[in-house]
């Protein structure tokens, strides 16, 4: 995906904010044990509320970016430089792109909701 050749780290997966800490200490010199992301096949993204977002996303493997415009209901499709009306997706490798964006969406949705209720 990346690297800090300066700093001699390589990044082989997609990263979020919240690999950014672990990437930061470890230039810092800090070498102490990290939960590692390196099964993590895709960054999901938001843009506004978790719940009532203006679009969701993903990165994938060789940033591939799938983009749901959730007013439109456009995707883009980053790999393929393209944007597809949602119920016009047929070809099936890109409806199931968006099929996994929309449950990742669903999930970080219940996952936020249950921080709020369970304490």
């Amino acid at each position: 995906m990346g690297s800090f050749d300066v700093y001699n780290i390589t990044v082989n997966t997609p990263i979020g904010l919240s690999d950014y800490y672990g990437l930061i200490m470890s230039i810092l010199g800090d070498t102490s044990p990290r939960k590692t992301s390196s099964n993590k096949q895709f960054v999901f993204l938001y843009t506004g509320n978790i719940n009532r977002p203006s679009s969701i996303g993903m990165v994938e493997k060789q940033h591939n970016f799938t983009v749901l415009n959730m007013e439109t209901l456009d995707v883009y499709f980053s790999d393929l430089n393209k944007t597809l009306y949602y119920k016009n997706i047929t070809a099936l490798p890109l409806k199931d792109r968006t099929e996994k964006l929309i449950k990742e969406w669903e999930k970080q949705r219940w996952i936020n909701h249950l921080s709020k209720t369970i304490k």
